[in-house]
């Protein structure tokens, strides 16, 4: 996960304009998500909410 996330800030010059990342219950992807945008607030998606 952490690698997808070097890979997208390197593909993408605007990263930094990330707001909102939607993530499923994954505490560890979610720690990675924080760390690597740490501006970006972080969403659960509704299907693994209620699932």
């Amino acid at each position: 996960m952490a690698k997808c996330m070097d890979h997208i800030k390197r593909a993408n010059e605007h990263w930094r304009f990330v707001g909102i990342v939607i993530a499923d219950k994954d505490m560890r992807e979610i720690d990675i998500i924080r760390k690597k945008f740490p501006e970006a607030r972080v969403l659960l998606c509704h299907f693994h909410v209620i699932k």
